[in-house]
């Protein structure tokens, strides 16, 4: 059984607030050590207002259409949350069957940083997993669409 650091940190505490003094309950809660955590907060409450696969007849691909919210525009050039885009489109998006048709997570990743750095004002982000694999300045170059 995993016993979380938060479950021990309290149950310490309990111990010994019951059966010592509050210095030595100080003393204690120095012992304990912290566990470190860095956060990451997301810089938007949500980055799109939808996401919809169809298929697009002229590169006879299936595409997956995102419509960026306003925050996720806003972000263009902020590296820092480049990531959390790229994270909430692969956490909703990868287990799906045309995801998984065109088995291309990291051309996929580049396109959609490509979309934001380059073309975050576009109406649509149209990215494709079939699309090859070319690196990222290729896929800038190709503007987007490798």
């Amino acid at each position: 059984m995993k016993v979380s650091s938060t479950f021990l940190l309290l149950a310490t505490l309990l111990v010994v607030s019951t059966h010592e003094s509050d210095n030595a309950l100080a003393a204690t809660l120095d012992k304990v050590k912290q566990p470190k955590a860095d956060f990451t907060v997301p810089a938007c409450a949500t980055y799109f207002e939808s996401a919809v696969w169809r298929f697009d007849d002229g590169p006879k691909l299936w595409s997956l259409s995102l419509v960026p919210t306003r925050c996720t525009r806003s972000l263009k050039g902020a590296k820092s949350s480049t990531g959390l885009v790229i994270d909430a489109v692969i956490r909703d998006h990868s287990g799906d069957r045309y995801w998984k048709d065109g088995n291309n997570t990291r051309g996929m990743r580049d396109q959609i940083i490509c979309h934001l750095a380059e073309l975050s004002g576009k109406a649509e982000w149209n990215v494709e997993p079939g699309r090859p694999d070319v690196g990222y300045t290729e896929t800038v170059r190709r503007k987007c669409n490798p």
